[in-house]
């Protein structure tokens, strides 16, 4: 609750609803996919990271980010 009062006042309703779900969810499944990343420092500016992500879920949806 301490994370959550030092928020800022629009945020907190919102952290303060999903406080009851913990940190991390036990709703997990295994699924089968692949993950594409490039990463680029450039020092102090200018970094970035861009990817792909697509995966299938166990009920044969295909999602790709």
């Amino acid at each position: 609750m301490a994370v959550i009062r030092n928020r800022p006042a629009d945020q907190q309703t919102d952290l303060t609803h999903k406080a009851h779900l913990g940190p991390y969810s036990n709703n997990v499944a295994t699924i089968s996919g692949d993950i594409s990343l490039v990463a680029i420092d450039r020092g102090a500016t200018g970094d970035s990271v861009s990817g792909v992500a697509e995966f299938k879920a166990q009920d044969g949806s295909r999602w790709k980010w």
